[in-house]
């Protein structure tokens, strides 16, 4: 029994009791850590996931003892707290990948969380803004903004696309934003970074109207490095001009609930 047992350790049949004894906040953190596949905004996403709902309900328990019903407990103690059920299946996703790689670490023999029921996702309605909304939102923000979101609908380019849009990519003459990389949410703040998928790499065209406020857009509020920076030359933080900026002038100008992701949708249409 002691051969057969030591012979499927080594083919990696079975988990190594040893292994499971760690405690789930030490083994995230570990998890974490080696996770250099993630892009910076994913594994500070990830981090902030980590720390605001897995931890507090799973941290002191070792990784052997957690249990089916500790999942079912989350997803309820997250519905009592108000989480949407999208927020919900977020954080028990990320549960689910961190107890995959214990499995597949031999930590553990099967994934405790794997057939957890989560909450189903309300589907949103499309928010499509009306060129009379969009002139109204327009005419709420402040000046040094209205050419980047006036771009973004337009374009359907997205928020870091924009926000890392380098002067020299725009191109008046030919008419054309050429997308290459985007900004993102790194350890310290915003940093460029690759676009999200390859074919996400394009070059799109802009209609003359749209090229007169790009002009005027480079010869007054641009920086060297920066088409769109924020008042202070800095780069945009996507937090910071949705809670100043973005909310206060969709409230003022009376949208109701609007994203700026929705401005994707205004572009298609």
């Amino acid at each position: 029994f002691l051969r057969e047992t030591e012979r499927s350790l080594d083919l990696g049949l079975v988990a190594d009791p040893a292994a499971a004894n760690i405690g789930f906040e030490d083994y995230v953190d570990i998890w974490l850590a080696n996770a250099d596949h993630l892009r910076p905004k994913t594994a500070s996403d990830y981090a902030s996931i980590i720390g605001n709902h897995l931890v507090p309900a799973l941290g002191s328990i070792p990784l052997g003892r957690i249990r089916p019903q500790h999942g079912t407990d989350l997803v309820g103690m997250l519905r009592e707290r108000g989480l949407a059920g999208s927020t919900i299946n977020k954080v028990i996703r990320l549960a689910n990948t961190v107890l995959n790689a214990a499995v597949a670490e031999q930590r553990l023999q099967t994934n405790p969380f794997a057939h957890v029921k989560r909450p189903p996702e309300e589907r949103r309605e499309l928010r499509i803004l009306t060129p009379a909304e969009l002139s109204s939102l327009l005419g709420h923000l402040d000046e040094h903004y209205r050419c980047f979101v006036l771009t973004a609908a337009v374009t359907g380019l997205r928020f870091g696309e924009l926000a890392g849009l380098r002067p020299q990519s725009i191109d008046l003459e030919r008419h054309r934003i050429l997308v290459v990389e985007q900004l993102t949410k790194g350890p310290s703040g915003p940093v460029r970074g690759p676009l999200k998928t390859r074919a996400s790499q394009r070059s799109v065209a802009i209609p003359d109207q749209l090229a007169t406020e790009l002009k005027r857009q480079l010869d007054h509020r641009s920086t060297d490095g920066y088409a769109f920076p924020s008042r202070r030359g800095t780069p945009l933080r996507h937090s910071n001009f949705l809670r100043r900026h973005w909310a206060p002038a969709v409230r003022d100008a009376g949208l109701g609930r609007v994203r700026f992701h929705d401005l994707r949708h205004a572009a298609a249409t």
